[in-house]
């Protein structure tokens, strides 16, 4: 354990381990911001991919932030298989960041990492109030090294709204009549999903159908499996949906392949901003990236764009021990 010293604030860190789960949910659901995704039930479906490096904040003996890390070659990383990671709990503001980046550095320093790579929970996850991580990292000498470009459409303001060839097609998919959005089976969208992954882009769902099923019995009001049907009740599209408490997150997508595949999607995205189940959140369309170069994918970034979506940027910062 790295302390402080007496003239910096009451705060130690100190490395997560076997045992704190109880601890560490504790924080996590306390938030604010309620990120489900950094519950240890949830991680656990990360465990035999990475190593855990995450750390504790304590003030005196009590946990009151976290900073979920894995090991990553020489370094500490931001988790990889989530979108995002970053501090926890009590913000900046609360903590004071000179001392809590001292304090960083000599933990690093202690345990022979050279760098930390940080991505840190965007602005639209965070309750009004709740203070950035990337200003502290910046007056921390941390600098932008990676950004990942996301899309949102706020329900609450239709605008820019969708493109006019896009337009016309959720008008003629809707022209029929009788759509709706309404939860399906959890091995039926798997499917699905599992099935456009492999046409569209020769790839597999990241996660296996038993751990969806485990999602879904853990985080019953948390993740929805939902499917856009027609007027005949066949199913067109559908989305594994994660909800915050300003964001409902695409997780994952699928469906039929036809000439109208453009349409169903982007009625089933405008179907969820009009559902009352999910008033007033952001929906999140998830990262635009090509999987092998790690560059924006600008065919569905403009896609997701002409959908109404608004490109957002997501950086990750490196911190250096030694600065």
């Amino acid at each position: 354990m790295i302390c402080p010293t007496p003239e910096e604030i009451a705060i130690c860190l100190t490395s997560y381990g076997p045992g704190m789960e109880f601890l560490w949910d504790g924080i996590i659901r306390l938030d604010p911001n309620s990120l489900f995704i950094f519950e240890r039930g949830y991680l656990a479906h990360q465990q035999g991919r990475y190593q855990d490096a995450s750390i504790f904040v304590l003030h005196g003996e009590k946990p009151v932030a976290l900073l979920p890390l894995v090991r990553s070659g020489e370094d500490w990383v931001s988790y990889p298989g989530l979108p995002f990671g970053g501090l926890l709990g009590l913000p900046f503001g609360r903590i004071n960041p000179g001392s809590f980046f001292n304090q960083l550095r000599s933990l690093m320093r202690h345990c022979g990492i050279p760098r930390l790579k940080w991505t840190p929970v965007p602005w639209y996850y965070r309750n009004a109030g709740r203070e950035n991580d990337d200003e502290a990292l910046l007056a921390a000498g941390a600098r932008v090294i990676d950004t990942k470009i996301s899309c949102i459409l706020n329900t609450q303001d239709p605008h820019p709204g969708p493109s006019r060839t896009i337009g016309k097609r959720i008008r003629r998919v809707r022209r029929a009549g009788g759509l709706r959005v309404e939860p399906i089976p959890v091995e039926i969208l798997f499917s699905l999903v599992a099935n456009t992954l492999l046409r569209r882009h020769d790839a597999i769902p990241l996660h296996n159908l038993a751990e969806w099923r485990d999602l879904r019995d853990r985080y019953p009001d948390r993740i929805h499996f939902l499917g856009l049907h027609d007027h005949s009740g066949r199913l067109m599209s559908g989305v594994l949906g994660f909800q915050f408490p300003c964001v409902l997150r695409i997780q994952a997508l699928g469906y039929r392949e036809d000439k109208e595949s453009a349409g169903w999607m982007a009625a089933l995205y405008h179907c969820l901003c009009e559902d009352p189940r999910f008033a007033g959140l952001r929906l999140d369309l998830g990262t635009s990236m090509e999987a092998h170069t790690g560059r924006p994918n600008l065919d569905l970034l403009r896609y997701k764009q002409s959908i109404g979506g608004r490109p957002v940027s997501i950086p990750t910062y490196e911190l250096n021990s030694q600065e």
